[in-house]
């Protein structure tokens, strides 16, 4: 496996297990996180506060039940991508799906990321993931 591998999985298993102490270790400090969409977390967030608190925020809007697992991670020497199956739920409502994941590192940690959702019913992902009213525990 190479370094840029490794960093990436070692973000999957830190977000997995709830860690966003080991997350925040991972990600440059001035990160570009890039989310697609017309969803209320939808857009550039800048900075690696501003990157955490989004995907701490979506953890909290989906009671934690949001699971991602990528697959087979591919490099460069800059660059790495993965296809992740996500999941989450929220009022008995489920979403799931694939994403493309893109990551661009350097030094040990991740500089820049784009994911790109495969979406097969938008409403019932906005109702899943939803930030609207969202407090960080």
């Amino acid at each position: 496996m190479t370094a840029n591998a490794d960093v990436v999985r070692r973000r999957y298993a830190a977000r997995a297990a709830g860690d966003f102490d080991g997350v925040a270790r991972l990600l440059a400090d001035d990160v570009a996180w890039h989310e697609p969409g017309q969803f209320d977390y939808s857009g550039h967030h800048s900075g690696k506060d501003a990157a955490l608190a989004l995907l701490r925020r979506l953890a909290a809007a989906t009671g934690d039940t949001f699971t991602l697992a990528p697959g087979e991670v591919v490099t460069t020497r800059e660059y790495a991508v993965t296809i992740v199956r996500w999941s989450a739920e929220r009022d008995g409502k489920r979403a799931e799906g694939d994403e493309v994941a893109v990551y661009r590192l350097h030094g040990g940690q991740v500089s820049e990321a784009w994911c790109f959702p495969e979406i097969s019913d938008a409403a019932e992902h906005d109702a899943v993931f939803t930030l609207a009213g969202t407090e960080l525990r």
